[in-house]
């Protein structure tokens, strides 16, 4: 622009264009970094949910095998003839 012929309205005109150039130039660099940070999290996410699903799984199965082994450790105990019982049974046979 030729300084001579610009009026005050056009270079401050010009100033607020150049500082609206920056300042969008700027939002476009800070864009892109926050569409990468988007796609990062993402993925954090989906692994976040895999592994959350196998943990789930796998604790599921846990409890299942914990109430398996309390159920077979309840059949047992009922199968096994109970101390009192068994002096009760040795005294009948003297």
């Amino acid at each position: 622009m030729d300084t001579k012929t610009d009026t005050p309205d056009e270079k401050s005109l010009y100033a607020q264009m150049k500082a609206l150039s920056t300042k969008l130039e700027f939002l476009d660099i800070t864009e892109g970094y926050v569409k990468d940070e988007m796609a990062n999290l993402k993925r954090e996410m989906v692994s976040f949910k895999i592994t959350f699903s196998f943990l789930y799984y796998e604790n599921h199965q846990i409890q299942h095998l914990y109430s398996l082994i309390w159920s077979v450790s309840d059949i047992f105990s009922s199968l096994i003839i109970p101390p009192f019982k068994l002096k009760l049974n040795c005294i009948a046979l003297n």
